[in-house]
């Protein structure tokens, strides 16, 4: 049951994104040049925010770092990461509008591109879940053979904690991501935004939304666990539906 839940998680974090493309593409004729830079867009922000976040890791383990303590540590760790992630997605979002497509500056634009962008976090993390299910299946009932000497505890435990989930958990995450790409769609849309009023603030605002996303969802899954995390994302994917319509139609006007 819990292999089923798995498949049908991967299912979703890939059929939803593609579902998105084709529906963009058959309902306003979206290039997938437009789709894919989006993608690309998305990729290329996490070669700069994945070792940020790494070296921001480092940097609080190394002796005699100035960290608080308890609650304020967690609070700490959510708004870098939040920030960090907000400042690189949304930033390369910018650039790559500004760089590679001078041209798009409409809503359905905003869509397509923040389509792309979003969807394509979704699938690659599919791609991601895939591959690990695949492990996990060669590894249950396995023996140690072939782990390093000492990592095979571990190895055994992470194993059995993967296979005891409740059925229901890898679903809701897979449910989880329709409502990030939500937050994408939002976001990209208020980028465009700042083009066509040709300001900063709407960029502004769309890197603190990503941030407060992403930071509530780091400080939830410390303090409260994984499910509260998706429940929260969840309900910033509902708000994200009001700033996209705000931000359409200052894009239609």
């Amino acid at each position: 049951m819990v292999a089923v839940a798995y498949i049908l998680q991967i299912v979703l974090m890939v059929g939803i994104p593609v579902a998105l493309w084709l529906t963009v593409r058959r309902r306003w004729a979206t290039s997938w040049r437009l789709i894919g830079c989006g993608v690309l867009t998305f990729v290329a922000s996490q070669l700069v925010h994945l070792p940020l976040a790494s070296a921001f890791g480092a940097l609080v383990r190394l002796p005699g770092f100035p960290l608080p303590s308890g609650s304020a540590r967690v609070v700490l760790n959510a708004i870098v990461l939040g920030l960090l992630a907000g400042t690189c997605e949304q930033g390369a979002n910018y650039v790559a509008l500004r760089r590679w497509l001078p041209r798009a500056r409409g809503f359905r634009d905003a869509i397509g591109f923040g389509a792309g962008h979003g969807g394509g976090e979704s699938v690659i993390l599919g791609l991601v879940a895939a591959a690990t299910l695949v492990f996990m299946v060669l590894r249950r009932g396995a023996d140690g053979a072939g782990v390093p000497a000492g990592n095979s505890e571990q190895l055994a435990e992470a194993v059995t904690a993967y296979w005891s989930v409740p059925p229901w958990l890898p679903i809701l995450g897979g449910i989880e991501r329709a409502s990030a790409i939500l937050v994408h769609l939002a976001t990209t849309a208020l980028v465009m935004l700042s083009f066509a009023r040709n300001a900063l603030w709407p960029l502004v605002t769309a890197i603190l939304w990503h941030a407060l996303v992403d930071g509530t969802a780091v400080y939830a899954v410390a303090r409260s666990g994984v499910v509260a995390a998706e429940g929260i994302v969840f309900a910033f994917g509902v708000a994200s539906l009001i700033i996209l319509r705000w931000a359409r139609r200052g894009l239609e006007d």
